[in-house]
């Protein structure tokens, strides 16, 4: 028998549905995976200031269309297999449709299959490696490519007229890939690499190495290692007597790093996409003034990307709402966008394109040289 509802229980029925529909939806969830912990802790911690400083911003003015944005942060340390059970946290229990990071592109390779898969954003303010370029259509990053890094610098350093140059290299996605494309634009254009070699992360000794490059005849060393192994690469150099000219990657950039290092790190050639208030757009100034008026101390590496990231997925939302297709599909869609780290636009691959300076240290600070 068919049970025939009365007209008052539909009334109330549909009284509860209307009202059902109209509760608060509550805060948008965005993921982050960083090293909040360990060797890169530092870096981790700066992101997440400026991630912070993006959402608080987003979240002054309103939210979106009154939602405001909350982020979720888990510490991977950089390590690709904690990154990857961060990120079935994120997605499994927490729901993201979208997450900020990793920082090493390691973390990212390992985690693309899987947010792929799962149909979940991800946006990297720091991954360079070039292999994330067809990491698949669901990851994007803000930071350039390391095809960028390296050749920007195998141009600048042919054209001062090193012909010769030694390579030393993390084994890791990130560096290597910036010491590759080193390479492969160097030797196009003409110049000689006599010696290459690999290290492994959180190496403390390269004086065989250093030794190596001193009996050769070269004009420079290129080196694409992260900050702490920069540091004890560089004081073993001077230390050693090597006098060849010095060239790198934006890692050297690191504060903690130069203050340690003070004057041997005079001299030093680096590439950068880093824009200071001075040779930036008016987003670049924009963003420094906020940032160190809310930290009270100067934005570090890839703090820049990581605001850009959270202000991008916020203008994705606002457009299209707070699903991984709706934000892929705003993320697409960004051209000549006026960010903290400069213009930049998504091309098909969800990589950005952005002009790499040349840099020199002195006195514990960055000068541009082109």
């Amino acid at each position: 028998m068919k049970r025939i509802l009365s007209p008052s229980v539909l009334a109330a029925l549909a009284a509860s549905v209307l009202f059902i529909g109209c509760q608060p939806k509550g805060d948008i969830k965005i993921g982050s995976i960083l090293p909040l912990t360990g060797d890169v802790a530092s870096y981790g911690e700066a992101i997440r200031d400026a991630m912070n400083s993006a959402a608080d911003e987003i979240n002054a003015a309103g939210g979106i269309k009154g939602r405001k944005i909350s982020i979720l942060y888990e510490d991977s340390q950089a390590n690709p297999e904690k990154a990857v059970a961060a990120a079935r946290k994120l997605i499994d229990v927490d729901r993201v449709p979208v997450i900020v990071g990793a920082m090493a592109s390691t973390e990212v390779l390992a985690l693309a299959p899987i947010l792929n898969d799962k149909k979940v954003v991800l946006v990297s303010p720091s991954a360079t490696s070039s292999d994330i370029t067809k990491a698949g259509d669901y990851i994007f990053r803000t930071i350039v490519s390391d095809v960028y890094d390296g050749t920007a610098m195998a141009d600048y350093a042919f054209s001062k007229g090193y012909k010769k140059v030694g390579v030393i290299f993390v084994n890791e996605a990130g560096p290597q890939g910036v010491a590759d494309a080193f390479v492969t634009k160097f030797k196009a254009l003409g110049g000689e690499v006599p010696y290459s070699d690999g290290s492994a992360r959180g190496s403390t000794d390269y004086r065989t190495q250093i030794a190596r490059l001193k009996s050769l005849d070269i004009d420079a060393v290129y080196f694409a290692l992260y900050p702490r192994e920069s540091e004890f690469f560089v004081k073993q150099v001077r230390d050693l007597g090597l006098q060849k000219q010095l060239l790198t990657h934006q890692l050297i950039d690191d504060p903690e790093v130069l203050g340690r290092l003070g004057k041997a790190a005079n001299g030093i050639l680096f590439t950068s996409p880093k824009l200071t208030p001075e040779t930036g757009n008016p987003g670049v100034k924009k963003f420094y003034d906020a940032y160190k008026t809310k930290y009270g101390k100067e934005p570090v590496q890839f703090t820049a990307n990581a605001y850009d990231a959270v202000k991008l997925v916020a203008d994705a939302i606002k457009v299209n709402g707070a699903t991984s297709d709706g934000i892929k599909k705003g993320l697409y869609a960004v051209k000549d966008y006026d960010g903290g780290s400069g213009v930049l636009s998504f091309d098909a691959n969800g990589d950005v394109q952005q002009r790499m300076l040349i840099m020199q240290l002195s006195g514990g600070h960055a000068a541009v040289v082109q």
